[in-house]
């Protein structure tokens, strides 16, 4: 019965989503707890009158922490800070842009300014600085590519053997030398350079705090990197004062100390992205856990049936052996009473089997009500064509199509984990969130595909619990590669976000085939990030252009002769070939070439393919 606790487990996971209560992500960073009434001294107000205007520098390039602009600005959450502080003191913070952070350093040691935007690490000891209380905490992390199989980096030594560098000079970097003493560290000038030097593989690992490195990650467009672990070791950001200043030390501690909780969660939803807590659709959650219980039910109890049958059949024919033996009856007669008795068995058996296979081609019908009619196509392209076709007699594809009002529509493609069954239950999950996802949509006036595969991503996860890091116990691992199209008939523009599914389009029979890439990222997934940012393409099509949207079913089939996947190359000449024809007809060419090349081999995967025109 391994398949049973497989779903019974699936059953006791969406009990427990259904008493969550707090679906907040992990913040990037620490909120430092202040809110004291800001009163200075008659001494500290008099300095202010006298010192005014006072000279500042920092790092030029660490965002989100801090940096400046292309037009020499000084942004970032650091300067949100000195800003506050300015309105409350009355200072005026002259902030001098160094060539570097080493710059920067040199500039305090020398004293040519008066505070500098320094990592306070454990007993730091400076000659020329004293530092104010943190008021930004955030934890250091591991960064590599993603193109091998990582496990969860907590400790440097599980990666000791590879090249793993951090930025030089930077306040964090005497305490990870101090923590792995054993380890040869390499230096990178900045946090950009760190990340693009693990991009391109002269680095094996770079070691940078979670906030900057997820942001310049986003910014630099990396998506070959990953964050695959979090040491222990928390980064303190504080300010660093001249020593010979105590007095400003003293202010700048009173006016940090000031700042509400409320501030502070301003300035840090300015410049890190917070996961919201969504609605969640109870009646259509119940729904499915009702369809869920039914099938359930079903396969226990026919089991059930199936086990006693065996039992008691095989308990008769021990009792017929031993009859056979205490009284020497002819051997032909028992062997035609059990041949009777047998066949009975068989036909018992073969009624059970054909009404669980029953109960699931029910459940096909469910699955197959969802998939949507031609109707909506109709009001929106000129031609269109669909290809739904499961493995098994439910399976885990499936796609979606909403109507968002007169003039645009929403497209979800899904590849869902698994087939038949196990598959089947994973698109109701994904329908389920769909709706709130729909819903969503339709209260912001710009919809966002990228946003909506992020949101997917984060539902699927704090659903059921797929956090490797937290949740190591949980044996779930579920979720989908897909894609997000909106279509506006009016403008004719088309924008698409893809998780590991391409988007393909031609315009005429004589143009190429152009691809727009997905991101390499899948949905849900324990090892799927749940602060992936996706990326959204827009296009404006012309009029006569085929758009072409599939799941890998189609393209990864086994062919009878050869044993190697259909591919992308036959899969595109179908196309060319037939971009002239109408839809009907392309429909029925695309099945035909894929029952050739099959042959007599299984179908090996759930195959969707979709196709309208302009």
């Amino acid at each position: 019965m391994p398949y049973l606790l497989k779903y019974t487990y699936i059953i006791y996971l969406l009990f427990i989503y259904l008493n969550i209560n707090n679906l907040f992500a992990n913040n990037q960073l620490d909120v430092i707890n202040t809110n004291h009434k800001f009163e200075l001294t008659e001494d500290e107000k008099q300095w202010i009158n006298k010192n005014k205007y006072v000279k500042f520098t920092g790092d030029p390039s660490w965002l989100p922490v801090e940096g400046f602009d292309k037009n020499n600005i000084y942004i970032g959450m650091v300067a949100d800070y000195l800003y506050k502080i300015e309105n409350k003191t009355g200072l005026v913070f002259n902030k001098i842009k160094p060539k570097d952070w080493n710059e920067a350093v040199n500039m305090a040691n020398r004293k040519d300014v008066d505070i500098i935007s320094e990592v306070v690490a454990e007993n730091m000891v400076n000659q020329t600085m004293n530092y104010t209380k943190p008021y930004i905490q955030t934890p250091l992390v591991v960064i590599m590519k993603n193109s091998e199989n990582h496990m969860f980096i907590d400790k440097l030594n599980l990666i000791k053997d590879k090249k793993i560098a951090y930025v030089s000079g930077y306040g964090y970097v005497e305490d990870l030398i101090k923590k792995y003493p054993k380890i040869k560290f390499y230096e990178v000038p900045t946090v950009q350079d760190g990340l693009e030097q693990v991009a391109s593989g002269q680095i094996d690992a770079f070691i940078e705090t979670l906030i900057v490195s997820s942001y310049n990650i986003s910014k630099l467009g990396l998506s070959n990197l990953d964050i695959v672990g979090r040491l222990d070791l928390i980064v303190n950001i504080g300010l660093g004062v001249r020593n010979d200043n105590q007095i400003l030390l003293n202010i700048l501690n009173k006016a940090f100390d000031s700042i509400t909780i409320e501030e502070q969660d301003e300035i840090i939803h300015k410049w890190i992205k917070v996961e919201m807590k969504y609605k969640i659709n109870w009646f259509l959650i119940l729904q499915i856990l009702a369809f869920i219980l039914i099938i359930i039910t079903v396969l226990v109890y026919f089991n059930y049936k199936l086990k006693k049958t065996v039992k008691e059949k095989t308990v008769d024919l021990e009792l017929q052996k031993a009859k056979l033996k205490e009284f020497n009856l002819n051997l032909e007669t028992l062997v035609m009473l059990r041949t009777i008795e047998l066949e009975k068995t068989k036909t018992e058996i073969e009624t059970v089997h054909k009404k669980t296979k029953d109960s699931i081609e029910h459940a096909s019908l469910i699955q197959s009500s969802l998939i949507p009619n031609n109707y909506i196509f109709e009001q929106f392209f000129t031609d269109h064509f669909s290809i739904w076709q499961p493995k098994d007699i439910v399976g885990g594809d499936i796609y979606f199509v909403e109507q968002l009002n007169e003039n645009e529509i929403l497209i979800i493609v899904a590849d869902c984990t698994g087939h038949g069954v196990p598959g089947a239950f994973v698109t109701m999950l994904v329908k389920a969130i769909e709706r709130q996802i729909v819903y969503q949509a339709l209260q912001n006036q710009e919809v966002s595909t990228a946003n909506l595969l992020s949101l997917f991503n984060k539902n699927i996860k704090n659903i059921l619990n797929q956090y490797e890091e937290i949740y190591e116990s949980y044996k779930s691992n579920v979720g989908f590669d897909g894609a997000i199209l909106h279509f506006n008939k009016n403008t004719k523009t088309l924008k698409f976000a893809g998780a590991k599914i391409n988007l393909y389009y031609i315009e005429s029979a004589d143009s190429e085939l152009k691809t727009i890439q997905a991101d390499r990222h899948s949905i849900g997934y324990k090892h799927s990030r749940v602060n992936y940012i996706f990326t959204e393409h827009s296009i404006i099509l012309k009029e006569g252009t085929q758009v072409f949207i599939t799941t890998d079913g189609y393209l990864d089939q086994i062919g009878e002769n050869k044993k190697m996947p259909f591919g992308k190359s036959r899969f595109i000449k179908i196309i060319k070939d037939n971009f002239n024809k109408n839809c009907k007809i392309q429909k029925d060419i695309f099945i035909e070439e894929f029952n050739i090349y099959k042959g007599s081999q299984s179908q090996t995967d759930d195959i969707t393919l979709i196709s309208f025109k302009i």
